[in-house]
């Protein structure tokens, strides 16, 4: 479902009159009304839109659904269910996770996601990755092929 500015976040674009923080002001920016969560986030790199949206909300500077469906979203994918991987599988993922950034997005779209990849000390700290992943790719392929490439990282890490 879309985000959309309210009143009050036209006015504080447009005057500057709300001291917003830079990722809050760029996350509201982006808002257009045709821009959904998953959207968003993809856009805003590995930056969690979740308490720049409530920031916003508590604001008014977004409409009240927005915020509300974004904050009760549901984790997309149960990623604590997954069994313990060996070293070389994790590093499978880790490639996995970056080249496909890297072939979709871009090479530079989501250069923070990927040192985070890079850096990943372990299995779940990898896995902790999977959702903004996924957010990030959700906006440039088809839901289908989405799936697929999901059930592969799934496969290794």
């Amino acid at each position: 479902m879309p985000i959309r500015k309210s009143a009050a976040g036209l006015e504080a674009l447009a005057q500057r009159s709300l001291k917003l923080s830079l990722l809050a002001r760029r996350l509201l920016i982006l808002v257009d009304g045709q821009r959904s969560a998953a959207e968003l986030q993809s856009l805003m790199g590995s930056h969690s839109i979740e308490p720049l949206l409530q920031e916003l909300h508590n604001l008014q500077c977004i409409d009240d659904d927005g915020a509300q469906r974004v904050a009760s979203a549901p984790p997309a994918f149960p990623i604590d269910e997954m069994p313990d991987r060996s070293p070389q599988q994790l590093e499978m993922g880790r490639h996995f996770m970056i080249n496909t950034l890297s072939s979709f997005c871009g090479p530079f779209a989501h250069a923070d996601l990927m040192a985070e990849a890079l850096r990943a000390p372990d299995q779940s700290g990898l896995r902790s990755l999977v959702p903004a992943w996924h957010a990030a790719l959700a906006v440039q392929i088809p839901a289908k092929r989405l799936t697929t490439l999901h059930d592969e990282l799934l496969r290794v890490i």
